[in-house]
């Protein structure tokens, strides 16, 4: 004797019956209760055997792609310390003349911007304008 399913009982908003029962007409179920199972059985992964483990081969496969990954990482980096300077570098050397000092780097710059005070900022717009004004 099969074991007594237990019942269910409730109301479904409009749209969400409909979608069930287009559901149940596409997979030609004769009532709505087995679409409900069905749904419930793939949503809950009961049908398929879950996988918790990899295989030999796909263990294989894994150490062959991280060994390839490793290869390609070095290449960078040993392409990377061996690279000539980039265009932008040789630019900046062509464009400044030989006598002129040598640009800050960005870190100088950002050092020399926080020293600044905004004291003698706020001074400049009034002497700019007084050259301005009409005696």
């Amino acid at each position: 004797m099969a074991p007594p399913n237990n019942r269910i009982s409730l109301y479904l908003p409009t749209p969400l019956y409909q979608a069930l029962s287009a559901y149940q007409q596409r997979q030609k179920l004769e009532m709505a209760s087995d679409a409900i199972v069905e749904i419930l059985t793939q949503f809950f992964e009961l049908g398929v055997p879950s996988q918790h483990y990899v295989t030999t081969e796909q263990l294989a496969g894994l150490e062959r792609k991280f060994a390839h990954l490793t290869e390609q990482v070095a290449q960078l980096r040993q392409a990377i310390a061996s690279s000539t300077p980039t265009q932008a570098n040789k630019t900046v050397s062509v464009a400044l003349p030989a006598h002129a000092p040598p640009a800050p780097s960005l870190q100088q710059s950002a050092r020399v911007w926080a020293d600044d005070s905004f004291e003698d900022v706020e001074e400049e717009p009034d002497e700019i304008l007084y050259d301005f004004l009409k005696p």
